[in-house]
């Protein structure tokens, strides 16, 4: 199935693309921002930390309220001095506590100690220097990155997270067996800076809700026609995810 699905790419071009998923599900807002995500660099963070390996809009979304509320008037310097019992309690929905509190406390820790308390600074980077000094903070991964970069500080950037990779692979925009990586660096190439804001929100909302990892929803897709895996074998489109 792989190697049916690399042989083939969509006919439309990005501008198409991004019109069509446009008028299934509304253009891509930058005010508000879509999808839950923070206009401060610092909130967008600790927001997109809570993201990872969820899939539940409704979990994340209570779970930044908890923190929120622990944190106080503080900020999220509040955090470090918030019993972890109370932490673990409102991150015990989303899964991997131990791992995410880790993260958490430990990114709030360096931005507090040795950042001034602010991600302000990156204003003044250039985006290859930006990425690099968010990856550097703990668990801090490329796709958390760029959704910083991108939602807060309106980076020309492209985050690649399960959505944006299974949708790609299935139209046939990059190949079947690329890793996060190799598809990530690909999307950076080819989508005009332009489209990567929209192409990033559009292809959520779309592997959200049509495009899905067990069984997508081809017939309600404005993309079947030109889409290379809505061709294939049901058994085999449904088994897809992109990963």
């Amino acid at each position: 199935m792989s190697d049916e699905l690399a042989t083939e790419r969509t006919c439309l071009d990005w501008y198409q693309i991004v019109t069509r998923l446009g008028e299934q599900h509304g253009p891509a807002s930058r005010e508000p921002l879509p999808l839950g995500n923070k206009s401060d660099p610092y909130d967008e963070l600790v927001y997109i930390l809570l993201t990872v390996m969820t899939r539940s809009q409704p979990r994340i979304d209570r779970a930044y309220e908890g923190l929120c509320h622990l944190r106080g008037n503080a900020g999220w310097s509040g955090l470090l001095a918030t019993e972890e019992d109370e932490l673990r309690e409102v991150l015990e929905p989303l899964g991997f506590v131990n791992r995410r509190l880790d993260q958490i406390l430990g990114t709030v820790r360096v931005i507090e100690e040795e950042l001034g308390g602010s991600l302000e600074a990156l204003q003044g980077l250039a985006d290859h220097a930006a990425l690099e000094a968010l990856v550097s903070l703990p668990g801090v991964g490329e796709k958390t990155a760029k959704c910083v970069l991108m939602y807060s500080l309106g980076r020309p950037v492209l985050p690649v997270d399960i959505h944006v990779l299974r949708v790609s692979k299935r139209l046939g925009l990059i190949e079947t067996r690329a890793s996060w990586r190799v598809a990530g660096q690909q999307l950076e190439r080819e989508v005009p800076d332009d489209l990567k804001y929209a192409v990033h929100v559009q292809f959520v909302v779309h592997g959200r809700e049509v495009c899905t990892g067990p069984r997508p929803s081809c017939g309600s897709c404005v993309l079947e026609f030109d889409c290379p895996a809505a061709h294939l074998a049901p058994q085999l489109r449904s088994h897809y995810t992109g990963t």
